[in-house]
Protein backbone atom coordinates (compact mmCIF):
# COMPACT_ATOMS: atom_id res chain seq x y z
CA UNK A 1 0.00 0.00 0.00
CA UNK A 2 1.02 3.52 -0.51
CA UNK A 3 0.57 5.53 2.84
CA UNK A 4 1.51 8.96 3.28
CA UNK A 5 0.50 10.25 6.79
CA UNK A 6 0.84 13.87 7.55
CA UNK A 7 2.13 14.64 10.93
CA UNK A 8 3.29 17.93 12.53
CA UNK A 9 6.63 17.29 14.20
CA UNK A 10 5.97 19.54 17.64
CA UNK A 11 2.97 17.22 17.48
CA UNK A 12 5.42 14.18 19.00
CA UNK A 13 3.13 12.32 21.18
CA UNK A 14 0.88 12.14 17.99
CA UNK A 15 3.91 11.01 15.80
CA UNK A 16 4.70 8.02 18.35
CA UNK A 17 1.29 7.01 18.57
CA UNK A 18 0.88 6.60 14.36
CA UNK A 19 4.21 5.48 14.81
CA UNK A 20 3.56 2.55 16.66
CA UNK A 21 0.51 1.54 15.26
CA UNK A 22 1.73 1.44 11.63
CA UNK A 23 4.29 -1.00 13.82
CA UNK A 24 2.61 -3.11 15.59
CA UNK A 25 0.36 -3.66 12.30
CA UNK A 26 3.22 -4.26 9.88
CA UNK A 27 2.03 -1.76 7.80
CA UNK A 28 4.91 1.01 5.87
CA UNK A 29 4.37 4.75 5.50
CA UNK A 30 5.98 7.92 4.82
CA UNK A 31 5.88 10.55 7.51
CA UNK A 32 5.76 13.63 5.83
CA UNK A 33 6.16 16.68 8.35
CA UNK A 34 3.08 18.49 7.57
CA UNK A 35 3.33 22.42 6.68
CA UNK A 36 3.47 24.20 10.71
CA UNK A 37 0.91 27.01 10.70
CA UNK A 38 4.11 28.75 13.12
CA UNK A 39 5.91 29.15 10.07
CA UNK A 40 3.52 30.62 7.19
CA UNK A 41 4.74 34.30 5.64
CA UNK A 42 2.46 37.59 6.50
CA UNK A 43 1.09 36.79 2.54
CA UNK A 44 -0.02 33.18 3.87
CA UNK A 45 -1.32 34.01 7.09
CA UNK A 46 -4.04 37.05 5.49
CA UNK A 47 -5.78 34.86 2.81
CA UNK A 48 -9.36 34.99 2.99
CA UNK A 49 -11.74 32.33 2.09
CA UNK A 50 -13.33 33.75 -1.28
CA UNK A 51 -15.88 30.62 -2.67
CA UNK A 52 -19.31 31.31 -3.40
CA UNK A 53 -21.83 31.00 -1.05
CA UNK A 54 -19.04 28.55 0.99
CA UNK A 55 -18.65 27.98 4.20
CA UNK A 56 -17.38 31.44 6.40
CA UNK A 57 -17.19 33.28 2.95
CA UNK A 58 -15.26 36.20 3.46
CA UNK A 59 -13.59 35.18 6.64
CA UNK A 60 -9.99 35.23 6.80
CA UNK A 61 -8.67 31.93 7.15
CA UNK A 62 -7.12 30.75 10.15
CA UNK A 63 -3.18 29.88 10.10
CA UNK A 64 -3.88 26.56 10.86
CA UNK A 65 -6.64 25.62 8.00
CA UNK A 66 -4.00 27.16 5.49
CA UNK A 67 -0.89 24.69 6.87
CA UNK A 68 -3.68 22.15 6.66
CA UNK A 69 -4.50 22.59 2.75
CA UNK A 70 -0.49 23.30 2.32
CA UNK A 71 0.01 19.55 3.80
CA UNK A 72 -2.27 17.87 1.82
CA UNK A 73 -0.89 19.45 -1.55
CA UNK A 74 2.44 18.34 -0.86
CA UNK A 75 1.31 14.73 0.20
CA UNK A 76 -0.13 14.42 -3.28
CA UNK A 77 2.86 16.00 -5.16
CA UNK A 78 4.54 12.83 -3.01
CA UNK A 79 2.67 10.43 -4.72
CA UNK A 80 2.55 12.17 -8.20
CA UNK A 81 6.67 12.46 -7.58
CA UNK A 82 6.52 8.16 -6.64
CA UNK A 83 3.88 7.40 -9.77
CA UNK A 84 1.86 5.43 -7.20
CA UNK A 85 -1.46 4.92 -8.79
CA UNK A 86 -3.24 5.61 -5.69
CA UNK A 87 -1.93 7.30 -2.35
CA UNK A 88 -3.90 6.77 1.15
CA UNK A 89 -3.75 9.91 2.93
CA UNK A 90 -3.66 9.63 6.52
CA UNK A 91 -3.65 12.78 8.92
CA UNK A 92 -1.27 11.67 12.09
CA UNK A 93 -5.17 11.53 14.72
CA UNK A 94 -6.45 8.47 13.65
CA UNK A 95 -6.83 5.42 14.85
CA UNK A 96 -5.80 2.62 12.73
CA UNK A 97 -8.78 -0.55 12.30
CA UNK A 98 -6.60 -3.68 13.22
CA UNK A 99 -7.56 -5.63 9.62
CA UNK A 100 -6.71 -2.41 7.87
CA UNK A 101 -4.64 -3.79 5.42
CA UNK A 102 -6.80 -6.27 4.76
CA UNK A 103 -10.21 -4.46 3.60
CA UNK A 104 -8.55 -1.24 1.86
CA UNK A 105 -6.84 -4.30 -0.47
CA UNK A 106 -10.66 -5.47 -0.40
CA UNK A 107 -11.61 -1.90 -1.16
CA UNK A 108 -9.45 -1.64 -3.81
CA UNK A 109 -11.19 -4.52 -5.92
CA UNK A 110 -14.37 -3.96 -5.28
CA UNK A 111 -14.30 -0.02 -6.47
CA UNK A 112 -16.33 1.23 -9.22
CA UNK A 113 -14.38 1.95 -12.38
CA UNK A 114 -14.62 5.12 -12.23
CA UNK A 115 -13.96 6.20 -8.78
CA UNK A 116 -11.18 8.64 -8.03
CA UNK A 117 -11.60 9.33 -4.40
CA UNK A 118 -12.61 7.49 -1.35
CA UNK A 119 -13.40 8.33 2.21
CA UNK A 120 -12.32 5.93 4.76
CA UNK A 121 -13.19 8.43 7.76
CA UNK A 122 -14.92 11.48 8.72
CA UNK A 123 -17.85 12.80 9.60
CA UNK A 124 -20.47 11.91 6.29
CA UNK A 125 -23.73 14.03 6.28
CA UNK A 126 -26.65 13.48 4.43
CA UNK A 127 -28.81 16.91 4.39
CA UNK A 128 -28.29 18.44 7.96
CA UNK A 129 -28.77 15.17 9.29
CA UNK A 130 -25.84 11.79 9.87
CA UNK A 131 -26.70 9.00 7.78
CA UNK A 132 -27.71 5.82 9.66
CA UNK A 133 -25.27 3.21 11.08
CA UNK A 134 -24.62 0.89 7.66
CA UNK A 135 -23.48 -2.61 7.35
CA UNK A 136 -20.64 -4.87 6.55
CA UNK A 137 -18.41 -3.23 3.88
CA UNK A 138 -20.42 -0.65 1.98
CA UNK A 139 -18.93 1.44 -0.90
CA UNK A 140 -21.47 4.38 -1.26
CA UNK A 141 -20.92 7.65 -3.25
CA UNK A 142 -20.11 10.55 -1.06
CA UNK A 143 -22.77 13.34 -0.16
CA UNK A 144 -20.79 15.38 1.44
CA UNK A 145 -18.15 14.65 4.17
CA UNK A 146 -16.33 17.33 7.20
CA UNK A 147 -12.64 16.36 8.09
CA UNK A 148 -9.98 14.74 5.63
CA UNK A 149 -7.78 12.85 7.92
CA UNK A 150 -8.44 9.32 5.98
CA UNK A 151 -8.75 8.97 2.25
CA UNK A 152 -7.63 7.10 -0.87
CA UNK A 153 -6.61 9.10 -3.88
CA UNK A 154 -6.16 7.93 -7.55
CA UNK A 155 -3.48 9.31 -9.67
CA UNK A 156 -5.96 10.51 -12.75
CA UNK A 157 -7.19 12.79 -9.75
CA UNK A 158 -3.84 13.87 -8.07
CA UNK A 159 -3.54 17.41 -10.18
CA UNK A 160 -6.88 17.97 -10.20
CA UNK A 161 -7.07 18.15 -6.44
CA UNK A 162 -3.57 20.01 -6.37
CA UNK A 163 -4.62 22.46 -8.78
CA UNK A 164 -8.42 23.16 -6.77
CA UNK A 165 -6.61 23.20 -3.25
CA UNK A 166 -4.06 25.59 -4.40
CA UNK A 167 -6.45 28.18 -5.10
CA UNK A 168 -7.25 28.43 -1.24
CA UNK A 169 -10.68 29.50 -1.88
CA UNK A 170 -12.07 27.87 1.28
CA UNK A 171 -11.00 25.24 3.81
CA UNK A 172 -9.30 21.77 2.36
CA UNK A 173 -12.61 19.70 3.85
CA UNK A 174 -14.79 22.03 2.12
CA UNK A 175 -12.88 22.16 -1.21
CA UNK A 176 -13.00 18.31 -0.78
CA UNK A 177 -16.69 18.57 -0.42
CA UNK A 178 -16.78 21.72 -3.70
CA UNK A 179 -15.67 19.69 -6.24
CA UNK A 180 -16.91 16.33 -5.53
CA UNK A 181 -20.63 18.15 -5.51
CA UNK A 182 -19.78 19.68 -8.98
CA UNK A 183 -18.84 16.59 -10.50
CA UNK A 184 -15.52 17.03 -10.90
CA UNK A 185 -14.22 14.61 -8.28
CA UNK A 186 -16.01 10.93 -8.47
CA UNK A 187 -15.89 10.16 -4.94
CA UNK A 188 -16.92 7.27 -2.77
CA UNK A 189 -16.95 6.30 1.36
CA UNK A 190 -16.20 2.93 2.34
CA UNK A 191 -18.12 1.94 5.49
CA UNK A 192 -17.54 0.87 8.07
CA UNK A 193 -14.63 2.95 8.54
CA UNK A 194 -11.56 1.70 8.40
CA UNK A 195 -10.31 4.39 10.86
CA UNK A 196 -11.26 7.00 13.46
CA UNK A 197 -10.22 10.32 14.61
CA UNK A 198 -9.66 10.54 18.46
CA UNK A 199 -8.73 14.41 18.23
CA UNK A 200 -8.33 14.85 21.85
CA UNK A 201 -6.85 19.00 20.34
CA UNK A 202 -6.78 20.66 17.29
CA UNK A 203 -3.85 22.30 15.70
CA UNK A 204 -5.53 23.84 13.08
CA UNK A 205 -7.91 26.01 15.78
CA UNK A 206 -4.98 25.54 18.81
CA UNK A 207 -7.80 24.59 21.10
CA UNK A 208 -8.77 21.12 23.31
CA UNK A 209 -11.52 18.72 21.85
CA UNK A 210 -13.88 17.97 25.13
CA UNK A 211 -16.10 15.26 22.90
CA UNK A 212 -15.81 12.30 21.01
CA UNK A 213 -15.22 12.14 17.69
CA UNK A 214 -17.94 11.61 15.47
CA UNK A 215 -16.03 9.20 12.88
CA UNK A 216 -15.94 7.26 15.61
CA UNK A 217 -19.59 5.66 15.49
CA UNK A 218 -19.11 4.73 12.30
CA UNK A 219 -15.53 2.63 12.75
CA UNK A 220 -15.09 -1.06 13.19
CA UNK A 221 -12.02 -2.50 14.85
CA UNK A 222 -12.21 -5.94 12.94
CA UNK A 223 -14.49 -7.44 10.74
Amino acid sequence: MNIIVISLERAKERREKIQSQLSALNIDAIIMDAVDSQNLSEVEKNKKITLDGGYRQWEQFKPGEIACTMSHIKALQIAEKENWPYVIVLEDDVVLAEDFEKRVKILLRILHPDWEHVYLSGIPRLGFSMPPILGFMNVVPTIFTECTHSMIIRNTAYQKIIKYLSRFETTTDDSYNHIISTGELKSYTFYPFVTYAYDEYTYIWDQKIEREHPSKKYFKNKL
